[in-house]
């Protein structure tokens, strides 16, 4: 087996390189685990071009945190400030006059009382409405819809001041929008609850790898 000798004085800066190196003679038992895990702790949330070391396949790369999850926004929730008259038998758009949070504003509070995410990607939305009158048997629905059309509803019965509600899971584009409609058959024009508890509409990015 041959030696390497060293020269007198020690071995000079970067004297060591990796073609004296042979493939794989670095392993665990010769690394210091802070070369890996780090003596510093990053005490707040990753920005988006700080680094992670992965294995893609084998090789070793590195990937900005921007490319990893990614924010739940965006991200809100509205309700009524006051009551909002509902025709009887007929769909009516929720108009969401009061906003709970929209961080990001992307919801029309004012003209349309619509979500227009501007971010594609999977949202999830959550929506619940209620009439202040007692009724039996009688029809209470409401909606999500996405430019226009129907995604997801709810249907009950109107025993108690009931409320109703629906939610789902949606891909959307930067251009799509989402509202919401309320409708009741109880015989007459109803007032849609102002209580927050009672009425809102709310909804946020999902974190997702690929879209």
């Amino acid at each position: 087996m041959s030696k390497t000798t060293i020269p007198t004085g020690g071995i000079t800066a970067d004297a060591i390189d990796a073609t004296l190196i042979a493939d794989d003679a670095i392993s665990e038992e010769h690394l210091d685990a802070t070369a890996i895990t780090g003596h510093t702790a990053l005490a707040e949330a990753p920005a988006d071009t700080d680094e992670f070391l992965i294995s893609d396949g084998g090789t070793l790369k590195r990937i900005d945190a921007s490319y990893i999850g990614g924010d739940n926004t965006p991200i809100f929730a509205v309700t009524r400030s006051g009551d909002q008259s509902i025709s009887n038998n007929s769909h009516t758009v929720i108009q969401w006059n009061s906003e709970i949070f929209d961080p990001d504003n992307t919801f029309d509070s004012s003209t349309n009382y619509r979500f227009t995410p501007a971010v594609a990607g999977y949202y999830f939305l959550m929506t619940q409405g209620r009439i202040g009158v007692q009724a039996d048997a009688t029809k209470l629905s409401v909606v999500i819809r996405k430019n226009g059309s129907a995604i997801a509803r709810s249907i009950d019965t109107n025993k108690d001041n009931n409320t109703v509600n629906a939610s789902t899971l949606v891909l959307s584009d930067t251009n799509d929008y989402f509202d919401v409609e309320f409708y009741q058959n109880t015989g007459a024009t109803r007032v849609l609850s102002q209580s927050t508890e009672n009425t809102f509409f709310a909804g946020f990015k999902i974190i997702t790898w690929v879209i």
